[in-house]
């Protein structure tokens, strides 16, 4: 249910943008309420079985991967190769790609549109939220099986270097090296594409908010700043959130001079709105159904139509989903 409550949210705010689900024909198949819900907010669903063919990249990089012998499950980062294929059969130019606990609490175009770059990505390993030409991430895809392709003391050695020990990878790992990876002819630097890292850019018209990222368990990307110290501290500059405890203390519900006056995510000490929240591990169960009934509760559900023309599901169907 957390992925429907992400998407709920992100059409609020993205009324008119197309938004895509790809997933297992066999999940929609089985769960006839759950593609009703789809439908009534308009979300597109796409199969990803039309794009894992026996010879399609994304099935070609996971026996590379399971050869090589690596941690993580493979389709975490398999799933790039499958939508770059996606975007490239429905001639899509520019995407963002987003991980189902993601909820956009802000208007994507308004927020990323004054970036022209071919990967933006609100920190080096963002995996979870980033905003891609067809041209990166199909590199992107190419540089996954590129790295796999390595000889093993050649990876050891990259992955070292980026702290990587004991067969630990994953995405966050791979578009942190395909962004920052110099002169190696898989990465972006060679490849000629332009990147934008939001954290490390200074406020600007552009992006006002260098803070537009956090993990529900804890904040991604925010650097340490004296005059507005965190209000839970760590040497790392991270602001840990176990369990999600200190949700509270870390952010305030409020609203924002937004395009409409919707209450939003905001970090608590800067006063500085989340346009994007990944709600991680258990805080996609334990927080995000909390935000999709605070909406109901703003009473902007009007004829069953909130604004940008989100769909909500009427009583009764409300009550079938409790009672799943």
């Amino acid at each position: 249910m957390f992925a429907l409550d992400a998407l709920r949210i992100s059409r609020i705010f993205n009324p008119r943008t197309p938004i895509y689900l790809l997933c297992d024909k066999e999940v929609m198949e089985n769960n006839t309420w759950y593609r009703h819900q789809l439908d009534h907010i308009g979300i597109k669903i796409e199969h990803r079985s039309s794009f894992r063919s026996n010879t399609s990249r994304a099935v070609k990089y996971e026996r590379l991967q399971e050869g090589a012998h690596l941690e993580h499950v493979v389709e975490m980062q398999s799933r790039f190769c499958e939508v770059a294929d996606f975007a490239s059969a429905r001639s899509l130019r520019r995407l963002l790609v987003t991980d189902a606990d993601v909820a956009l609490f802000a208007d994507a175009r308004a927020v990323l549109g004054l970036h022209g770059e071919d990967v933006v990505a609100p920190s080096a390993r963002s995996s979870q939220l980033a905003l891609w030409s067809i041209e990166a991430l199909d590199s992107f895809c190419d540089a996954l099986m590129a790295l796999m392709r390595m000889r093993k003391a050649e990876r050891t050695e990259l992955f070292e270097r980026y702290n990587l020990t004991g067969g630990r990878y994953n995405d966050m790992d791979a578009l942190s090296m395909f962004i920052q990876e110099q002169g190696a002819p898989w990465a972006a630097p060679a490849l000629g594409l332009s990147t934008a890292v939001l954290v490390s850019e200074a406020p600007a018209p552009r992006n006002p908010w260098p803070v537009l990222w956090t993990a529900a368990e804890y904040a991604q990307g925010i650097p340490a700043d004296p005059l507005h110290p965190p209000p839970l501290p760590v040497p790392t500059g991270e602001w840990h959130n176990k369990d999600c405890k200190y949700w509270d203390e870390l952010v305030t519900f409020s609203p924002v001079p937004w395009s409409t006056p919707v209450p939003v995510p905001v970090l608590r000490g800067v006063n500085l709105p989340l346009p994007f929240v990944h709600f991680n591990k258990a805080c996609k169960w334990r927080l995000l159904p909390l935000f999709v009934w605070h909406y109901l509760e703003w009473h902007l559900r009007g004829a069953q139509v909130l604004p940008g023309g989100a769909v909500w599901p009427d009583e009764e169907e409300q009550e079938e989903q409790a009672g799943d």
